[in-house]
């Protein structure tokens, strides 16, 4: 039986796909979205000071009821609720879907206010997405939240799912010659797909349709991994509920699979997907190269040492040379 990989060795066979360059920057949402959470003087229920004329219907409502209303408005209705007044804004920040999304990912709020999506969901619909893990089109592990639907998604159907492409509304009125009703995301500026491009201006996207789909057979945007607009809807979010090493789980990546011999050796599994913590313990105890990797890693992690970045660099190095190895054996 093989040995569990220890945390120090996970932190070396496995890598975290990038909250910025490819998907919604975090740091830009907190930049130019800032949420006033733990910002004002906090107000509880007896001392916030608001009479019972102020507070309409709600005065005369037991506070769990409240809750259970509250859970049902959509987030941008949710939003303007808590600017009524004090006891509104700790009403709602006691809400248990709002305040574990405020605590955990705040990105999320930031998220849905600045792209003008916040009003087609509910806190609650969002909070269990968040709670849960698996992608909405193929049922993996998935760390990335759709803000067109408000579902998950993994990697790869990021990358070639026909059900997430996207256009901009008015390029796709163009192409088509009509005009669309459909409802519209609006991007926020930064670096999507990796392709080293800043964008500034700000899109009002479609989801496109089957129908769409098949007006627009040869369109530039093929849909796959250098189309931006697939990646501009999307953010990584973690997992609510999930503890992996101490930290809350937003997902790992095989490293042996991301930088070693690919279809040439057994186990091998698409590079791009992401596993929870257990989920990749299962992955490594079938993945040959991730096997040979960490039977390597004593060359590397020094008990008595802190892990600094060129030894995971190194270690890396070491998989990137397996995988020549094997490939330039073949060739003969």
């Amino acid at each position: 039986m093989i040995p569990e990989p220890t945390e120090t060795e996970l932190s070396f066979l496995t890598w975290h796909h990038p909250s910025s360059g490819i998907f919604i920057n975090p740091v830009t949402l907190e930049r130019y979205c800032p949420l006033d959470n733990g910002r004002l003087k906090r107000c509880t229920f007896s001392s916030c000071g608001t009479s019972s004329n102020q507070l309409g219907a709600f005065s005369s409502i037991p506070v769990e009821i409240s809750y259970s209303i509250l859970e049902i408005l959509d987030i941008q209705s949710l939003t303007a609720c808590r600017a009524i007044n004090w006891y509104f804004r700790s009403l709602v920040d006691e809400l248990l879907p709002y305040k574990s999304i405020f605590k955990d990912c705040p990105e999320v709020l930031r998220a849905l206010l600045s792209t003008k999506s916040a009003s087609n969901f509910t806190i609650r619909q969002i909070y269990e997405t968040l709670c849960s893990q698996a992608c909405s089109e193929c049922g993996q592990f998935a760390p990335f939240l759709d803000l067109f639907t408000g579902c998950r998604n993994c990697f790869p159907c990021i990358l070639k799912s026909p059900n997430l492409r996207a256009l901009p509304k008015s390029t796709l009125e163009k192409r088509l010659g009509r005009r669309i009703p459909s409802e519209t995301l609006l991007t926020v500026p930064g670096e999507y797909a990796q392709i080293g491009r800043r964008y500034k201006q700000r899109y009002r996207l479609v989801r496109l349709s089957q129908s769409m789909i098949e007006e627009l057979q040869g369109d530039p945007h093929d849909g796959f991994a250098k189309d931006q607009y697939r990646y501009m809807p999307m953010m990584r979010v973690p997992v609510l509920g999930m503890i992996s090493g101490g930290e809350i789980e937003r997902g790992r990546c095989c490293q042996a699979c991301h930088l070693g011999p690919r279809e040439e050796i057994e186990g091998y599994q698409d590079w791009n997907t992401s596993y929870s913590r257990s989920g990749y313990l299962e992955h490594f105890k079938v993945c040959k190269m991730a096997q040979i990797a960490r039977a390597a890693l004593p060359q590397y992690i020094k008990p008595s040492e802190e892990i600094s970045r060129s030894a995971k660099y190194q270690f890396q190095g070491f998989i990137s040379d397996y995988r020549f190895k094997v490939l330039f054996s073949q060739s003969f």
